[in-house]
């Protein structure tokens, strides 16, 4: 070697083990432990021990480097934990970047090394700093484009880093490498000291294959094979990798394209909305707002996961997918979360309180058929779904107990109950609202307000007016409209109406979130007035609404 790289004393004189060589002419192989007769129907590529030959020849002649040069690793993850047991003694120190990729440090400390960190959130690297700090380290680990920030190091930094830190390991993980504009910028940047690491997991699609490559000076890479096992890629990760090196290389630039195209304007987006996002080198970056948590949990309610780093203030890493259909998905989320053009309401248990009215009826049209139901009864039936008609869910009722009863029954003795006779005052009198009315003539000065609900017409129109509402409300979805919720056709109905895209939408149970993700509208959920608050609680946490308040008026500090 060229520079001197401190190796772990422990390692001295190990080896890697390999594997005999198999001449061509044996056809009964005695001389290893496995099963020398494949079992019947066993495929061939399962039947021996694992060979890297032809994907260790593909990575060379890709990376111009003799095979000698080149480990193949389990993931570059494995990759990483060799180093650190190849050349991190205990106590030792290694040198990385903060905020990176975490499982740096857990390595690293299962070696029993001690880790330093140097800053690095925005900006070109610090190359002074990391020099000054790695003086004298086993191991200085640089992820570039950094995760989770997506900043990237060139390939001339980290060759000055290398030459004044001759007795230091420089473990370059660019497992985002093919993403940088300049694809494959960081080239071979193997030297004496140089460990390079790189991944199908990323660029090329195959995070399932666990595959990673090391390019390093034939010594650092002796020193890794002689760290873990033998055999730690399956055959078939081996078969398939062999194929996506052959016959995928022009979709993993064609991917990689369409990645630096939606990052750019991911980041644009993101910045319209109100969001700090410093350019990313990487395919994913990294979004800085004090609505961190919300944006998670948000995006989650609409089956789009992103990471929220707590040790890095108010930051969220979002991957771009990669894919146009979705992308836009994506973007219509993210204006839906931060940038709302609409609030849709639910009517019963989140401005109306039918704790009284519509619950009561139900148990008093039950009750009518000598069926005991009481309100916890109807909170676990509303938290179960699919109970959004309460004629229909009284009849369920009357049914699970194995007591006969038409619908059109049911449904007059209920509206008997609700709506009242000539001898009697309807429960519907019951009704008070819930909230605050000047909330949501607040509200209506910012976003537009819509209504969807299972109510009648004339039921949902006699509270509203009751209460001086109905003008608030731009579009009115009721049970003659559409199909009942959980079906989203009546939260698509008013997003029409109102003409917008992105909206939240607010409901006291389960049907509610459902329809609303659906139809693209972040759910958030309310807990309706009534006993056992737990039961609603946990099935509106099933359904995975964004926010549980315990009051609608508690909508106005969640707004942005």
């Amino acid at each position: 070697m060229s520079c001197c790289v401190k190796a772990a004393a422990r390692m001295n004189g190990l080896k890697g083990y390999v594997g005999a060589p198999r001449s061509s002419l044996i056809d009964l192989p005695l001389a290893g432990t496995e099963c020398p007769v494949p079992l019947e129907g066993t495929p061939d590529f399962i039947a021996g021990y694992p060979h890297q030959e032809s994907v260790l020849q593909l990575l060379a002649e890709r990376w111009n480097v003799p095979t000698d040069m080149l480990l193949l690793t389990a993931g570059a993850d494995e990759a990483i934990d060799r180093a650190c047991r190849a050349f991190v003694d205990p106590g030792a120190r290694v040198v990385t970047t903060t905020p990176t990729f975490e499982m740096i440090a857990h390595f690293a400390a299962l070696a029993g090394g001690v880790v330093d960190t140097v800053p690095w959130l925005t900006g070109s690297l610090p190359v002074d700093a990391l020099i000054r700090k790695a003086h004298g380290a086993a191991l200085l680990v640089i992820v570039t484009p950094n995760n989770p920030t997506g900043t990237a190091a060139t390939r001339e930094e980290i060759r000055h880093i290398a030459s004044a830190l001759p007795s230091t390991l420089i473990l370059v993980d660019a497992a985002y490498g093919e993403f940088v504009d300049d694809d494959y910028a960081l080239g071979n940047i193997a030297g004496s000291n140089i460990l390079h690491l790189r991944t199908l997991s990323k660029a090329w699609g195959a995070p399932g294959l666990r595959i990673g490559y090391s390019v390093a000076h034939p010594f650092v890479i002796d020193r890794m094979r002689a760290a873990g096992g033998p055999y730690t890629i399956a055959h078939p990760s081996l078969v398939f990798a062999e194929d996506w090196l052959c016959d995928h290389a022009d979709d993993a630039r064609v991917y990689c394209d369409r990645i630096r195209e939606e990052r750019t304007l991911l980041r644009e987006v993101l910045i319209s909305l109100g969001v700090d996002v410093e350019p990313s080198q990487a395919n994913f970056v990294l979004a800085r707002t004090p609505r961190a948590k919300w944006l998670v949990d948000s995006l989650a309610s609409l089956g789009i996961s992103t990471r929220h780093f707590p040790h890095v203030e108010n930051a969220v890493r979002i991957t771009c997918p990669g894919d146009g259909v979705q992308f836009e998905r994506l973007c219509l989320a993210l204006r839906a979360s931060l940038a709302p053009e609409a609030i849709i309401f639910d009517l019963d248990g989140v401005l109306a309180d039918v704790s009284t009215s519509y619950r009561q009826a139900i148990i008093q049209t039950v009750a009518s058929y000598s069926v005991p139901v009481t309100a916890e009864d109807i909170q676990n039936a509303k938290a179960r779904g699919n109970a959004n008609n309460d004629w229909v869910l009284s009849l369920r009722l009357i049914q699970g107990r194995s007591v006969y009863a038409e619908f059109e029954d049911v449904k007059e003795r209920f509206e008997a109950y609700y709506q009242g006779t000539e001898h009697t005052p309807g429960l519907h009198t019951t009704e008070k609202l819930l909230g605050d009315a000047a909330f949501l003539n607040r509200l209506k000065k910012h976003v537009r307000l819509g209504m969807v609900t299972g109510r009648p017409r004339r039921d949902a129109e006699r509270f509203l007016n009751l209460h001086g509402l109905r003008d608030c409300f731009e579009s009115l979805v009721c049970m003659e409209d559409a199909e009942l919720k959980p079906d989203p056709a009546p939260v698509r109905l008013c997003l029409e109406q109102l003409g917008v895209q992105a909206a939240w939408m607010i409901g006291d149970t389960p049907d509610d979130a459902v329809a609303a993700r659906g139809a693209g509208v972040i759910p958030v959920g309310v807990l309706p007035p009534g006993d056992a608050p737990e039961i609603l609680r946990q099935g509106l946490e099933t359904v995975g609404v964004a926010r549980i308040l315990d009051d609608v008026n508690q909508l106005e500090g969640l707004l942005p």
